[in-house]
């Protein structure tokens, strides 16, 4: 099997990254468009982004046989990850000491939000903001900073497992080792939570990382092993997986809160989703790899989903405090508010994410 890039996998991260940038934006507004079961589940597609990222490193980095290989992983990892995240923490910083100063202006509700303290700053900092601190009770700084915590976490036991235990051991043993790994990090959180419920974030987030992750290196051994048999199938049997299974995500997105106590079901259609789509083959991947504007979007992902919580707070600060829209007005507000996250994202990509790692010629996280 010839490396690839998987272009419709990239696409969908930037289709998923845009719903988590509209899921923030329901809590601003007040009208169907944002504020409607399908749209309160779509921060699920977290979950979604541990297992494609689980399932590209592992295609990337099926081997780490040595300790120079373990180091040049982790450091393009955190080249890769760390530059934009730490830049954004200290404009959340800056803000912070800001709105302090001006904290008798009507623009400053809250002039100083209390989950962001010395302790989580510092725990931000070093990017360890997915696991239970005594005194921490919520997301702070950046908030969706927590998955980058996990997915960094996850990257240090992908590899040390991978270099230590597995690099001369055949695919069955290592597959076998994976599935232990999601299973023991599943049994550790119902053990500590009681409940089959996997959506954590500041406190088990960097379990159900591991859950994610692992669950993506799966995906990507099962892809290699049913490549033989399905990639000379037709385009026709792959439309129907994939208009079959966007259906079923498209029924079952909305039901996260009746789903709650067995959230881990979404990691089985997260799963088969990615599962499907990495042949890309169907009617509906042909139709994304057509998009340019899609494909854009893939790239600049990352960035849009790391910047978008703080470009969504200044957009409401500025059309409904200071220039007294309404939240139900953005019914339509939130294509400006989108447009704007996305040329941000494609400057702050530019600028900063390109700035400290070159893309390979196959997909890459």
């Amino acid at each position: 099997m010839m490396k690839q890039r998987f272009t419709t996998l990239d696409i969908f991260r930037g289709i998923l990254a845009s719903f988590i940038v509209l899921f923030h934006m329901s809590f601003f507004s007040d009208t169907l468009v944002l504020n409607n079961p399908f749209m309160q589940g779509t921060d699920l597609f977290v979950d979604f982004f541990f297992i494609l990222s689980g399932f590209i490193i592992r295609y990337n980095y099926s081997e780490i046989p040595n300790l120079q290989t373990l180091i040049t992983f982790l450091k393009k990892r955190l080249l890769r990850i760390y530059p934009l995240h730490v830049i954004l923490l200290l404009i959340y910083l800056f803000l912070e000491l800001t709105k302090c100063f001006f904290s008798g202006s009507n623009l400053i509700n809250n002039h100083f939000n209390t989950d962001n303290t010395i302790t989580t700053f510092i725990t931000n900092l070093f990017l360890l903001n997915s696991i239970p601190w005594s005194g921490i009770t919520n997301v702070s700084w950046n908030n969706p900073s927590w998955s980058i915590s996990a997915e960094l976490l996850s990257y240090f036991l992908y590899a040390i497992v991978t270099y230590l235990i597995l690099s001369n051991a055949k695919m069955r043993f290592k597959s076998a080792v994976y599935i232990s790994i999601i299973l023991l990090s599943f049994s550790i959180l119902y053990r500590l939570t009681g409940s089959a419920i996997i959506v954590y974030t500041y406190n088990y987030g960097f379990l159900r990382g591991f859950i994610g992750f692992f669950t993506g290196v799966i995906c990507l051994n099962t892809y290699s092993y049913l490549y033989r048999y399905f990639n000379k199938s037709s385009d026709y049997f792959f439309t129907y997986l994939e208009v079959s299974i966007l259906i079923i995500l498209g029924l079952t997105i909305p039901l996260k809160e009746k789903l709650a106590d067995i959230t881990v079901i979404y990691e089985a259609l997260f799963f088969i989703t990615i599962l499907i789509f990495s042949f890309q083959k169907g009617f509906i991947s042909h139709f994304l790899n057509k998009s340019r504007v899609l494909k854009n979007i893939g790239t600049y992902s990352y960035s849009i989903y790391l910047i978008h919580g703080l470009i969504n707070t200044f957009f409401n600060v500025l059309f409904i405090r200071i220039l007294r829209f309404a939240p139900s007005d953005y019914s339509y507000l939130f294509v400006l508010n989108y447009i704007l996250v996305f040329y941000i994202s494609r400057w702050t990509y530019t600028t900063i994410e390109r700035r400290f790692y070159k893309p390979q010629t196959i997909y890459t996280l």
